[in-house]
């Protein structure tokens, strides 16, 4: 089941001591199952809401029902006792107890599972250093759980009658439960580069997590050396650059430049510099930080190459061929 695969994955990584300060290697596996879960319920877990949701109807029907046959009318005492209740009051009284005990045994299966998962993943991605967000909501998860209740005394005689006197009951301790609103939502991110000069940006990941935000900002500044570049993000699906901010929290088109590149062309606003050949302005990227498997490095002789047209064969050459062939 999805909640055992969960706890299984959160213990395993428990027990891998979180870093001071870089992100845990456990962080994009850990968003990937929180983001995985904030998509939706699995089958099993959609199965019950609807069935509680018949349920609900049926225990609304019963209970008009019961309103209509006079069944809940209070009864007197003695001399002023109400009329009699109809006899088919008894039958309908056991099966509205029935489905309200059936009722709450579909919520308690299912009901807090899923919020017990997540909870489950907010610690275990804060333990491993995957963001402010996830600490944050972690301690709101446990700060609850620290306080202490001091003892009480018991009460006396007159303060069981009457209730002890003012300032004696405790307050309420606020539930461990913490709403799903306060809890981060996970989902994947668009990441883009954009230049600061004239608002322009490219692509650089189309599906990634939080955790490859610092990796994807470095590559951005290095996809574009000669001017000043920042990676900015947004949702997808559901979000276009008009949601975009960047990895400080600043929006996109809060910048003076924002779709400037829309509106005017700037010459002097280029990732490479004048006269630089793109190998060039590229070459400091043919190291292993960036380097992935099946990735092509263009070199400044290869990128000649590629750059030059490809010579046509001559019309006599293509006839001497064409005779050979027959």
């Amino acid at each position: 089941m999805k909640s055992v695969r969960v706890a299984g994955l959160c213990a395993a990584l428990f027990a891998t001591p979180a870093l001071a300060q870089a992100p845990g290697p456990n962080c994009m596996q850990l968003e990937g199952a929180l983001a995985q879960l904030d998509r939706g319920p699995d089958q099993a877990s959609q199965n019950r809401l609807e069935q509680a949701a018949r349920m609900r109807a049926d225990l609304d029907q019963l209970n008009a029902q019961a309103r209509n046959m006079n069944c809940d009318a209070p009864r007197g005492f003695f001399i002023f006792q109400g009329p009699p209740r109809p006899p088919q009051c008894d039958a309908i009284d056991d099966q509205i107890s029935r489905l309200r005990a059936n009722l709450s045994s579909v919520e308690r299966s299912g009901g807090g599972d899923r919020d017990g998962q997540r909870r489950q993943l907010i610690v275990a991605l804060a333990q491993n250093n995957c963001g402010p967000q996830y600490r944050a909501a972690a301690q709101s998860i446990s700060a609850p759980s620290q306080q202490q209740q001091q003892p009480q005394r018991p009460r006396n005689f007159f303060e069981s009658l009457f209730g002890g006197p003012v300032g004696s009951e405790p307050e309420e301790t606020p539930g461990l439960d913490v709403a799903p609103m306060d809890l981060p939502k996970s989902s994947t991110f668009r990441t883009v580069c954009v230049r600061s000069c004239d608002g322009y940006y490219f692509p650089i990941s189309y599906a990634t997590v939080p955790a490859r935000f610092a990796s994807d900002d470095a590559l951005c500044r290095r996809l574009c050396p000669a001017t000043e570049a920042q990676l900015f993000t947004y949702r997808n699906p559901g979000e276009d650059i008009q949601q975009a901010t960047s990895i400080t929290g600043k929006p996109y088109m809060s910048l003076p430049t924002a779709l400037l590149y829309r509106k005017q062309f700037n010459a002097s606003c280029s990732c490479r510099a004048p006269g630089q050949s793109w190998a060039q302005a590229l070459s400091g990227l043919e190291d292993a930080t960036t380097l992935q498997k099946g990735d092509i490095v263009v070199t400044e002789e290869r990128a000649r190459q590629m750059s030059q047209p490809k010579p046509a064969t001559d019309a006599a050459g293509r006839n001497k061929a064409a005779a050979a062939a027959t």
